[in-house]
């Protein structure tokens, strides 16, 4: 497991531009740690379709104030704020998941930015017994 910048303890590290994955699953089975992030994408570009990537806390960081990335058709899953950064991201037919009581994603989008997180067609869904989800942080 490598380690970032902001020493998370990472799966996968994207820096590449015009990264492509299809087909995939992504997991960080770490637990609930605290931040144990699964997939961090920093390249301009990125494509994922038909992926799962999962984990619990932080499980997606999605970086790169210039970042563009699109997820198509995949499912997503975690506890808490996880899928999170400054990237602009088109989230299309995707299935995301919460495990736990609790916000899915943190947005870091800087001011005059025109797009952060863009959810189309996406379906959420929760584990038994969650009774609170919220798209996002105010």
């Amino acid at each position: 497991m490598e380690e970032t910048a902001l020493s998370l303890p990472i799966t996968v590290l994207v820096e590449a531009d015009d990264f492509y994955a299809e087909n995939i699953t992504v997991e960080n089975s770490s637990g609930e740690v605290g931040q144990a992030v699964a997939i961090h994408v920093e390249g301009d570009r990125c494509v994922f379709s038909n992926c799962r990537i999962l984990g619990n806390q932080d499980t997606m960081y999605l970086s790169g104030e210039k970042s563009r990335q699109y997820f198509s058709e995949c499912y997503i899953e975690g506890t808490t704020d996880f899928i999170f950064g400054s990237a602009t991201v088109l989230f299309s037919d995707c299935i995301i998941h919460s495990k736990r009581n609790s916000y899915i994603t943190a947005a870091s989008t800087t001011e005059g930015k025109e797009f952060g997180f863009v959810f189309s067609e996406c379906i959420l869904t929760s584990a038994k017994n969650i009774t609170k989800v919220y798209l996002g942080r105010p």
